[in-house]
């Protein structure tokens, strides 16, 4: 492979556990797979400035929906609920920062394609 991004395409592999456990949230994880369409792409300096800005912004809103379950969770009545929230909120955070930094890098490499980078 061109590009070491492609290898986090091998973390789709963790999605065929859902068919051992049974565990329907283990199939998000087949959306990894995207990742190995990268795998011919030719690294450049403008293709890791987009990757750059691309985890920016998934950072950016995995602390910001971390930091909110984290805050609200605490703050319910019931135990089972504060739990349920902190971890569901802690899920959400590492999904939505996936689908950022997946959709973001897509979003910029559309752009660089259309000769309108920046």
């Amino acid at each position: 492979m061109k590009n070491k991004l492609a290898y986090l395409g091998f973390l789709g592999l963790v999605g065929i556990g859902g068919f051992i456990t049974g565990d329907l949230l283990m199939f998000s994880f087949f959306a990894f797979f995207v990742f190995f369409t990268y795998a011919n792409v030719v690294p450049d300096e403008l293709f890791w400035e987009n990757v750059k800005r691309a985890a920016l912004r998934a950072f950016i809103v995995q602390m910001v929906v971390s930091s909110i379950a984290v805050a609200v969770g605490p703050v319910m009545p019931e135990d089972d609920l504060a739990l349920t929230i902190t971890l569901g909120g802690l899920a959400l955070a590492y999904s939505f920062g996936i689908m950022v930094f997946a959709l973001g890098l897509a979003y910029y490499e559309h752009k660089e394609k259309k000769g309108n980078a920046q």
